[in-house]
């Protein structure tokens, strides 16, 4: 395997690098500049059935891993942040949320991750099946009594 090197210096403003990337065999210039850009915080809707702060664990036989949901309708449809505490994840943003009131049918997607089921008819619970590349399980979800903070 090749081992890669990157050589830069930092402009006097901090706010761009001009270097040159290398392996054994060839180097190309490679140059960055910090990008800044506004993200735009949707205003509250009236909540849906599955609004609220969901906790479960991911059950891998020697060790289970804590996730918890914090899901929310916006103005432009419902938002889904993750934190998974042993892995120092706080307030993941999902690509895409939805939820059909019929069914009781929630999906909440992270990348390649995939998380769909069904919530209680008492609507104090989520049965879910997470979906990853070369993994599948099988996640309980319950309702948090309290409101817990969202970490972003």
């Amino acid at each position: 395997p090749s081992v890669y090197s990157y050589d830069a210096t930092v402009s006097p403003s901090d706010t761009e690098l001009t270097g040159v990337i290398k392996d054994p065999k060839e180097s190309w210039p490679l140059n960055c500049k910090r990008l800044t850009w506004q993200i735009k915080t949707p205003k509250p809707a009236p909540p849906t059935p599955v609004d609220g702060d969901w906790a479960g664990f991911e059950d891998w036989g020697s060790s289970k891993v804590r996730k918890i949901f914090h899901i929310s309708n916006t103005e432009d449809g419902l938002r889904a942040y993750l934190d998974v505490p042993q892995e120092q994840i706080k307030g993941a943003l999902a690509h895409t949320v939805s939820y059909d009131a019929a069914s009781r049918g929630i999906s909440i997607s992270f990348g390649d991750t995939v998380y769909s089921g069904k919530m209680t008819a008492d609507g104090m619970a989520l049965a879910i099946d997470m979906v990853e590349p070369l993994f599948h399980y099988v996640i309980h979800f319950e309702r948090l009594k309290e409101k817990q903070p969202v970490s972003k």
